[in-house]
């Protein structure tokens, strides 16, 4: 049980679901009426299976890079704590990715280049990318968009699937910088150069700030031009109350940073039910 704990340390079992939902909703957004056992929604499903495969790859080939690091900011993490070796870890990466690619393979030629090429990024992330300014914040956020338009392309294309994938990346870079206020210290000991080392906490808290308010003002825009009804509108209000909540925080980061963050997993998912329901 120790182990298995651990390794579900390693992968992130929520991280996986919200990235899987993210898929699932492009899907839906892509389909004008959902029919159980339908082909498209076997791709789809298809789709969230391997994006959930890769992402789980990535975040272990992640904390094998991150080890130094989360030693000193997150010593409870699988890697620093001794309950999983680098090499089991290299191994669930090896694994996990290569079952995503050979999943994605079985729903279309399409999805086998994009799972190929979200798996090199990530990969390129953990050892280039995310140590260097507003960079690899920027392809996790594009990553996270990509999962939202993975499953639109798996039944189809729709508009929607591009508005959701837009708001998927705006927040996604801004928790991300939220990220990189939390983890500075450990980040300064071990060299890295991300926007809060570069050009200060209060320069990244300013860009943070200015995305999230983007994204607040933004909000509105598919129910004042799309087809999207009041109980969009309702559901949204309450992940904007949310996103205001962690600006109303960020002045305090990095020492509120973590709340920070929590909070911006909970507007992300709040996010997805809305456009789920409208």
């Amino acid at each position: 049980m120790l182990h298995l704990g651990a390794y579900l340390g390693l992968i992130r079992p929520l991280n996986l679901l919200i990235t899987a939902a993210g898929v699932i909703l492009g899907g839906v957004l892509a389909l004008e009426s959902v029919v159980p056992g339908s082909e498209p929604i076997d791709r789809l499903l298809g789709a969230a299976l391997a994006a959930m495969l890769v992402a789980a790859g990535g975040n272990s080939i992640n904390d094998v890079f991150d080890l130094r690091i989360d030693a000193i900011n997150r010593p409870d993490r699988p890697l620093p704590s001794g309950r999983l070796s680098i090499g089991a870890a290299r191994g669930v990466w090896a694994i996990c990715t290569l079952a995503g690619i050979f999943t994605a393979a079985m729903v279309s030629p399409l999805h086998l280049g994009v799972a190929a090429t979200a798996a090199a990024l990530l990969y390129v992330y953990s050892a280039h990318l995310k140590p260097r300014p507003y960079s690899g914040n920027a392809v996790i956020a594009s990553l996270v968009a990509l999962a939202i338009l993975f499953g639109g392309w798996a039944v189809g294309s729709s508009v929607s699937a591009y508005v959701a994938a837009g708001f998927a990346f705006l927040t996604t870079f801004a928790r991300e910088l939220i990220k990189d206020m939390d983890d500075v210290e450990g980040d300064r000991e071990e060299g890295a150069r991300t926007a809060p080392i570069v050009f200060g906490v209060a320069h990244t808290r300013l860009v943070a700030t200015a995305v999230l308010v983007l994204t607040i003002l933004l909000t509105p825009i598919p129910f004042l031009t799309m087809d999207y009804g009041p109980l969009f509108l309702f559901l949204v209000l309450f992940v904007d109350l949310i996103l205001l909540r962690v600006v109303w925080l960020l002045p305090n980061a990095p020492r509120t940073g973590r709340s920070a963050s929590s909070w911006m997993k909970t507007a992300m998912v709040g996010g997805i039910l809305a456009l789920f329901v409208a």
